[in-house]
């Protein structure tokens, strides 16, 4: 009984990092999919990168290991799930940060409707300018 308690807490702690990290993921993984932003933010792209690398490797390991007793046996699990959160905390940030830049850049009389606009919506007009149209909501 004690082993079965001690397992589905282990679970428990490691699905506790895991929905974060693939939030975070799901969220960052379009915007450094593109060359033009890896050229921008070099050094977050490299965080990403890894935050990629290990994220991948522990789906690909999940994907061959169905059953959730299996797939959260992985060696190492609960170490990469922190150390992909912990850098995902600070891509965000710098992200962020470069946000409020780019927002300080543009005057407040040509872009009332950009400054409104929340972080995705500003990142896809920063580094897609195209979909202007698809995230502006017109009045």
């Amino acid at each position: 009984m004690e082993e079965w308690t001690n397992r589905l807490l282990k679970i428990t702690k490691i699905f506790d990092i895991w929905i974060p990290v693939q939030q975070g993921w799901m969220y960052l993984q379009p915007i450094f999919g593109s060359p033009d932003i890896q050229q921008q933010m070099p050094q977050e792209g490299q965080q990403f990168s890894r935050v990629n690398r290990i994220f991948v490797k522990i789906m690909q390991y999940t994907l061959a290991h169905d059953l959730i007793l299996d797939a959260t046996e992985k060696p190492n699990l609960i170490e990469d799930l922190q150390e992909c959160l912990a850098l995902l905390a600070v891509i965000k940030q710098k992200v962020n940060d470069y946000l409020e830049k780019k927002r300080a850049a543009f005057p407040r009389y040509c872009c009332c409707y950009i400054l409104r606009l929340g972080q995705h919506g500003m990142l896809n007009i920063l580094w897609e300018p195209l979909h202007l149209l698809e995230n502006v909501k017109w009045a």
